[in-house]
């Protein structure tokens, strides 16, 4: 594999990587470690004792998906759309959009490609009740929800007697968008106004875990998640061509 190309990230505002996000880092490996992985998605045997399904995820494969992950959100969920300027030179931003999706590559996707298109990300954990989601959806205002098919009955639950009213589109599973298949929407990961400022707060919106009551939402900067891409480091090459096994889920928050 060939040499992997650090990206020189850094926090500070006037950084020379000039890297603000997510979606413009994953640009930079696409442009620069495209066959490098991205991760290795893990499928459940379909019998007992059956071997484990490892699809590995490099970062071109990554992009193709994003793009499919847009080309879907435009035919199927046309109230979602990226960022734009005005006439008047502001930045108008969809409505935020909560995810409700098991813990795989798909809902990696589908965040990097919200993100990327500047929509405001309301990540629900798969373990919220009903009423839990009501309140986030009422609380963030969001007016989409993505769904995965096995969690349809809890968004169903979710919308029953509740004056909050928000659209829900059920998503297909991540192999539609890790596919090999030719790729007919011709877009890019980092849209041109999916970055308003530093002190936006509404690139990805958490939820606290609610043991005292309903949860709260969490608004987080870009910056926030672009610090966990700089918390490592590695003393050799081989390090940086290596796994790291991951377990807990991308909605899990610390306190």
């Amino acid at each position: 594999m060939s040499t992997f190309v650090s990206p020189g990230l850094s926090l500070d505002s006037d950084s020379a990587s000039g890297i603000r996000t997510l979606p413009e880092l994953v640009e930079f490996h696409v442009k620069h470690n495209l066959r490098h992985r991205f991760c290795i998605q893990a499928e459940k045997p379909l019998i007992e004792n059956g071997a484990y399904q490892l699809t590995p995820v490099s970062y071109e494969r990554l992009q193709r998906a994003i793009l499919r992950c847009q080309a879907w959100l435009r035919d199927n969920a046309p109230n979602i759309h990226a960022s734009f300027l005005d006439d008047h030179g502001v930045v108008n931003r969809c409505a935020p959009v909560a995810v409700l999706i098991e813990s795989h590559a798909g809902l990696a996707v589908f965040i990097l490609t919200l993100m990327g298109m500047g929509v405001p990300v309301v990540l629900l954990s798969t373990r919220l009740s009903a009423v839990a989601i009501q309140h986030l959806m009422r609380a963030t205002q969001a007016q989409n929800a993505l769904v995965s098919q096995r969690l349809q009955p809890l968004i169903i639950e979710a919308l029953l007697d509740n004056e909050y009213s928000f659209e829900v589109c059920i998503t297909p599973g991540y192999e539609t968008f890790l596919g090999e298949g030719p790729i007919t929407y011709d877009g890019r990961i980092a849209h041109p106004n999916h970055f308003i400022s530093e002190n936006d707060r509404q690139a990805l919106i958490l939820h606290s875990s609610g043991t005292s009551g309903l949860p709260k939402p969490i608004y987080c900067s870009h910056k926030h998640f672009l610090g966990f891409a700089i918390c490592h480091s590695f003393s050799s090459e081989l390090q940086a061509h290596g796994l790291t096994v991951s377990t807990s889920p991308f909605f899990h928050v610390s306190h």
